[in-house]
């Protein structure tokens, strides 16, 4: 009974810890409002964000009072229900992309850490050259191959990122091996895979966690680059970056087209940086006071 009324107060403890810190709490609502947004936006607006409408190219945002809330852009299409469709996107883009990357990259950084020698000398150096190369010109190459597509973009995006979770999981693996922890372990014969669950992944993920939050944003903004110069995701599928990339031209006559797909891909990122950034001043030790 003593137990379960101290792991209560502890999570009762942690919860307003997380409360009070606003980076946290606004931007985990930003999150979740986009997310509403993303999964309900056929609800949301009544638009097709593909139909054209040539009659109503460049309208002006007209508000709750009439059809079209954010306006139009130079076809016709209304701004508002292809900014709700083009969150499915980035958002599915961004979580699918660090999952996939995050888990070559802690995989392979729990086999270098371990194994050390040839394994950790061959995939360090692999590594280091992907490093060398700009992610945006790598990308960009990728797509050109492979063409635009949705699949295609979070595929050379993963593979573009696995290195920093590389990075992050062998230093620490090789700071963990050296631990007493380790070391009674094997004394007692835990077993290689126990040994990689319960002592080296466990203790790994608090820097996973913030790296992924921070990477989920930097990779909602790759994504919304690369549709922009035209190498991402295809023109028929809407998307912020293509959004922005075909209003460009109307800046100075029709602001509203590139202003609010710029304005969502700026509120999006920034929201996850800072839950990023609350996260890691929640699970570092060194911050909570």
């Amino acid at each position: 009974m003593l137990d379960n009324r101290k792991v209560i107060s502890e999570r009762k403890k942690k919860i307003q810890r997380i409360l009070r810190n606003p980076r946290i709490v606004w931007g985990g609502l930003v999150i979740v409002v986009l997310l509403f947004g993303a999964v309900f936006a056929p609800y949301l607006s009544s638009k097709d964000p593909l139909k054209q409408n040539l009659l109503s190219r460049l309208m002006a945002p007209q508000g709750f009072s009439g059809p079209h809330l954010l306006g139009t852009d130079s076809l016709g299409r209304d701004i508002f229900s292809r900014i709700l469709y083009g969150a499915r996107i980035s958002l599915t883009v961004g979580f699918l992309t660090v999952i996939i990357s995050g888990v070559i990259g802690v995989m392979l950084g729990l086999f270098a850490g371990y194994y050390k020698g040839k394994t950790d000398s061959i995939l360090s150096r692999a590594a280091d050259i992907q490093l060398s190369i700009p992610v945006i010109i790598m990308a960009i190459v990728l797509l050109a191959m492979v063409g635009p597509s949705v699949f295609n973009i979070i595929m050379v995006m993963a593979i573009s990122r696995w290195m920093l979770y590389f990075r992050l999981v062998r230093s620490l693996v090789f700071s963990l091996m050296a631990s007493p922890m380790i070391d009674a372990a094997r004394v007692i014969g835990v077993s290689r895979r126990r040994l990689f669950v319960k002592h080296l992944l466990a203790n790994l993920w608090t820097p996973i966690i913030v790296v992924t939050t921070q990477q989920m944003a930097q990779i909602i903004l790759l994504e919304a680059t690369l549709s922009f110069l035209g190498v991402g995701i295809p023109p028929s599928v809407p998307s912020w970056g293509m959004m922005v990339s075909q209003g460009r031209n109307y800046i100075e006559t029709a602001w509203w087209v590139i202003t609010f797909p710029g304005l969502a891909i700026f509120v999006a990122t920034l929201a996850i940086n800072f839950v990023g950034d609350g996260l890691r001043d929640f699970l570092d030790p060194r911050r909570r006071f």
